[in-house]
């Protein structure tokens, strides 16, 4: 009821639901515009979770059609690319499964650090290891999201 609340009075509301099916996980789907599933494309357990997943984003879909929704490949290493690629594969392979969005997230210490710090990327100090290359990606991934 919360999530119905603030959805209705706010313009943009991001909730970050836990990475398993929820109430709160539902609740958010019936109100939101964008829905972006993380998955680390070398987690197989995150990967295997995708069937669950898309069954309850595509549910939430009859509920709410303008729901867009995405798979976001994160945490990827320089030398991941045929992990990454398999998966986009294996989602591109039908219409039903979540798409692999173009954007991916690297695996950097910048985005850890301003996760401990309670901030974001683009609130790091410039020589903050890997900060340039962490707002960079945001902005790539906030581009292909229209935002």
């Amino acid at each position: 009821a919360k999530i119905t609340k603030m959805a209705d009075v706010a313009e943009i509301l991001i909730i970050d639901t836990a990475g398993y099916d929820s109430t709160e996980f539902r609740t958010a789907l019936k109100v939101a515009d964008i829905v972006i599933v993380p998955i680390d494309p070398l987690a197989q357990v995150e990967a295997d979770s995708l069937q669950t997943v898309t069954k309850i984003v595509r549910d939430a879909q009859k509920i709410n059609p303008r729901l867009a929704a995405h798979v976001l490949l994160y945490k990827c290493q320089p030398n991941t690319f045929s992990e990454q690629q398999e998966l986009r594969d294996s989602l591109n392979s039908h219409d039903y499964w979540l798409k692999p969005m173009k954007s991916t997230v690297s695996f950097l210490r910048a985005f850890v650090r301003a996760m401990n710090q309670g901030m974001g990327v683009h609130e790091l100090k410039s020589n903050v290891s890997g900060a340039s290359q962490a707002k960079a990606q945001i902005e790539l991934l906030l581009k292909e999201l229209e935002l």
